[in-house]
């Protein structure tokens, strides 16, 4: 059974916040994260959901939880020799037990040989794992980098592409498309021009907010860079129909993300279920 966080700490680890163990995968880190999430009130909630969303990362990124594994590793290693040093305290040598030690032998010229060649071997393989170490590192700063990028995307694309206004539907709709692919503008155009109509008709706007943000899903090309992720969004639509304004409806939305010579665009679109 992992340990548990106990009140002597100041805060808890991803696999707390989530209630998983440390054997948990990937489907079962979004399961959890999920669940918890969807039990949230987005108007008390917010800053749960920061740090659930927080946990989720962490834990669905390789590099991140490595680190946090070794990190509660070394902590878990630290609280038991504490413990074992309190209940049976080292003693140290005497100086006359310090004496009697023996003096190591100095290597003699065949061992002094095989040290070196050693040494060459080791210097040789050193070099190698610089270099693939070095690549790791590359890839793990634009995994990094993506559980930054894409979110801040996926919000700032959400106000266009969820949003809209009878008066300037044709502008509206080519500000989103910028933020759509090839394939799935086709799709986002056939269904705006569903609404286009009734839009005049009702003279009805369309204001998007996305106040949370976070990865559920991210898969890497064959060269360790991230080419698809899937961001889970908190969004506010507030609708206006001839100039009266609805309460604003609280949505979950899902933006399947791809990265296309360098920036990342919306693949498709899932709508949850309403908060």
């Amino acid at each position: 059974m992992r340990r548990r966080a106990n009140a002597a700490e100041p805060t808890r680890d991803a696999y707390d916040v989530l209630d998983v163990p440390r054997s948990a995968t990937p489907e079962e880190v979004r399961a959890a994260w999920s669940s918890r999430v969807t039990a949230l009130d987005p108007s008390k909630d917010s800053a749960t959901l920061v740090e659930l969303n927080a946990a989720a990362e962490t834990l669905l990124d390789p590099t991140r939880r490595a680190t946090l594994d070794r990190e509660l590793e070394a902590r878990e290693a630290a609280e038991t020799a504490a413990a074992a040093a309190a209940q049976d305290p080292a003693t140290e040598p005497s100086g006359k037990q310090a004496a009697r030690r023996p003096r190591r032998r100095l290597l003699g010229t065949g061992a002094g040989l095989v040290l070196l060649v050693a040494l060459s071997v080791a210097a040789t393989v050193a070099l190698v794992l610089a270099v693939l170490l070095g690549q790791q590192a590359e890839d793990a700063q634009a995994l990094e980098e993506a559980w930054e990028v894409v979110p801040a995307t996926a919000t700032q694309a959400a106000e266009a592409v969820l949003g809209y206004d009878y008066e300037q539907l044709d502008a509206d709709a080519q500000a989103a498309r910028q933020w759509l692919t090839p394939a799935y503008r086709r799709e986002y155009d056939a269904q705006f021009q569903q609404l286009e109509e009734s839009a005049v008709e009702q003279e009805v706007r369309v204001a998007a907010q996305a106040y949370a943000a976070g990865i559920v899903a991210i898969t890497p090309l064959e060269d360790g860079a991230p080419q698809e992720a899937s961001v889970l969004l908190f969004v506010d639509q507030t609708r206006t129909v001839a100039g009266e304004e609805e309460l604003p409806v609280a949505n979950r939305v899902r933006f399947d993300m791809v990265q296309r010579d360098g920036r990342w665009l919306i693949d498709d679109i899932v709508t949850l279920d309403n908060l």
